[in-house]
């Protein structure tokens, strides 16, 4: 998220309707002939991306001010099953010459993705908090 639209007070627009090339897959950025240290790089970019398109799926009830809870919901489960999917991938991709060095270190891109994954998941959570809030608060005031 970039800081700059924060604090202009314009928040992030992440839509795939604005992009006009096609989405990465590792079949595209994947050659045969790519040294093992080049390939950790492209996956993490790959999977950077599937991020951010999930991301971008949440933003808009993020900083909406008139949310349909019942939309809210139908995007929230979608989002918890992408991210999960998104994970699945990413362990599908996680073997040794992707993230670990020859010390069998880890490399920092992988603690960066998951650091990325874990605040998409903490957003997703405060915004089905947020709208499970609004929605006790509706009842109680009906009450």
């Amino acid at each position: 998220m970039p800081r700059s639209s924060l604090s202009h007070g314009t928040p992030p627009n992440i839509v795939s309707e604005h992009h006009d090339v096609p989405f990465p897959t590792p079949e595209m950025l994947l050659s045969p002939d790519l040294p093992a240290a080049h390939r950790g790089a492209v996956l993490s970019f790959y999977h950077l991306c599937r991020l951010t398109s999930i991301l971008g799926c949440i933003l808009p009830l993020v900083y909406s001010l008139k949310v349909n809870d019942k939309e809210a919901w139908r995007t929230i489960r979608r989002t918890e099953c992408a991210l999960d999917e998104w994970e699945e991938e990413l362990s599908e991709h996680n073997d040794k010459t992707t993230w670990d060095d020859a010390q069998g270190t880890s490399k920092p891109r992988a603690a960066g993705l998951w650091f990325y994954y874990l605040t998409v998941k903490l957003m997703l959570n405060r915004l089905a908090f947020r709208v499970r809030l609004r929605h006790e608060l509706m009842n109680h005031a009906r009450g």
